[in-house]
């Protein structure tokens, strides 16, 4: 049996509570390696729980304490990042050969840091952080970068403690519920505006907001009445309602939908991944996407559809979820008991210790023979599959293909990708031809270059695609 050590919080944050989780239902962690954290601390019922495992340590500067901790182990464990300051935790492990995991959140994952690729293997929480993982293990490979974990990528899940949470069967959508929590930082990731305006819809339906700070938009509507209350346990946070609302701009995870649904509480969430990944039984239609900048990455951020959110409110006031409220249950319990999650990680470790990638990372020169503009591409089709929808994502990559043949030279190939992309554009006619001059000029800055615009659009070839869009000639031959 090999021994492994955990390193993260263990302080009053979603990873703090994953870190405390995974210690004590885990009796293949040897010890917990837990940094104060510099804002918080440690969160004692956490800490007390799992205490003769807890090696306690700033989080920089205790050299020593870190080294005696890794002494002996055969697998560090870390939950998104290394969080040792000045300590390169996974260089450090690589030379005392001891194996690295990761179980990353998406949106925070550093893409080409060293100690981000040098780790050995990568638990996936949810299947869209498995899909971003796998797209950009293969980027990296034809930019020559490699990463440890390229073969090493398990998991499409995690799961919450069951027994934590007490199911009580709910009869009929009486009582809406939205957890606000602290906010979710500057982006209000959890919804709050979109709340705000669903409600302006409804103002006869009351909405019970639960929140830890004034992290939300003011003034609320009347019917959305506000909670402070610091409920010791989650049970009972999710006792106050009988449908739980949850219209977030993005998650790593979103422990919320399945600890609601472990309740009793059916969901209802937007149909963006990996949120509609929890079995909601009602998802909300995507509003708008744009780019958010998060710790200097830029990930998508999707805002619901307020007013259909409110429709559903509206439709399902009063009704009968008994068979909702009880199926809720029962899937997580079929697929996110985390006892077994946990089980399944700890094989893991155990194959992907096995796994000979040496022969690969020999010939990592070999990617060297993919064209320039192959990387290219995978880097363009990488950023816009976190920003766009899948209707939009062969519009953009035919655009992509357009300006770099144009750049090229190659004026015959810009104009057939051009047309091919009027049957994918999700804009009116005049809204297409602007989005590809917008589209052009902003690739060509990102490679340092200013756009002739007069120039491309004196073309005789360019005029006459213009000119066959307005007047409706078919562009499919």
């Amino acid at each position: 049996m090999f021994k492994v050590g955990l390193v993260g919080w263990g302080a009053a944050t979603g990873n703090g509570g994953m870190n405390a989780d995974i210690a004590r239902l885990s009796p293949w962690i040897s010890s917990w390696l837990c940094p104060k954290h510099p804002e918080i601390g440690w969160h004692e019922p956490y800490i007390q729980s799992v205490v003769d495992k807890v090696v306690r340590c700033k989080h920089e500067g205790d050299i020593a304490i870190y080294n005696q901790f890794l002494e002996g182990l055969d697998v560090v464990l870390f939950i998104e990042q290394t969080y040792l300051v000045n300590y390169d935790l996974v260089d450090e492990c690589k030379q005392r050969d001891i194996f690295t995991v990761c179980i990353p959140m998406w949106e925070w994952w550093p893409e080409r840091k060293p100690w981000s690729q040098g780790t050995d293997m990568v638990w996936c929480v949810t299947n869209y952080t498995r899909s971003y993982l796998q797209s950009l293990a293969e980027y990296l490979m034809y930019r020559g970068d490699y990463c440890n974990w390229r073969h090493r990528i398990y998991g499409d899940r995690w799961g919450i403690e069951l027994e934590e949470f007490n199911f009580v069967p709910r009869e009929k959508a009486q009582r809406f519920l939205f957890v606000n929590g602290n906010g979710g930082g500057k982006g209000r990731r959890k919804g709050s505006d979109v709340l705000a305006v669903a409600a302006s819809y409804i103002p006869d339906l009351e909405i019970l907001m639960l929140t830890q700070n004034d992290n939300y938009p003011t003034p609320m509507p009347e019917n959305v009445i506000v909670d402070c209350t610091n409920y010791p346990t989650k049970r009972e946070v999710f006792q106050q309602g009988d449908v739980f609302i949850a219209p977030s701009h993005w998650e790593g995870l979103g422990h919320q939908l399945y600890e609601a649904q472990a309740s009793g509480l059916p969901v209802i969430t937007i149909d963006a991944p990996p949120m509609n990944e929890c079995g909601a039984d009602w998802l909300i239609p995507v509003s708008q996407r744009e780019p958010y900048m998060l710790s200097g990455k830029q990930i998508p951020k999707v805002t619901a559809d307020a007013k259909q959110l409110a429709e559903v409110l509206r439709s399902i006031q009063g009704c009968d979820i008994s068979q909702k409220s009880k199926a809720a249950r029962a899937r997580v319990e079929e697929r996110n008991s985390l006892r077994d999650v946990l089980e399944d990680l700890r094989k893991a470790i155990e194959d992907g210790m096995r796994v000979d990638i040496n022969q690969e990372s020999l010939n990592l020169t070999g990617s060297q023979s993919y064209s320039h503009e192959k990387i290219e591409r995978l880097g363009y089709e990488q950023k816009v599959s976190q920003i766009y929808g899948e209707a939009q994502i062969e519009y953009r990559m035919l655009v992509w293909d357009a300006w770099y043949a144009y750049q090229q030279g190659n004026l015959d190939k810009m104009f057939q990708c051009l047309k091919k992309s009027v049957q994918f554009t999700p804009f009116l006619k005049i809204e297409t031809v602007t989005d590809w001059l917008d589209s052009f000029s902003k690739l060509s800055l990102e490679r340092g270059k200013q756009l002739d615009t007069y120039s491309l659009t004196s073309l005789s070839e360019w005029r006459q695609l213009i000119q066959n869009i307005q007047s409706g000639i078919s562009l499919l031959k």
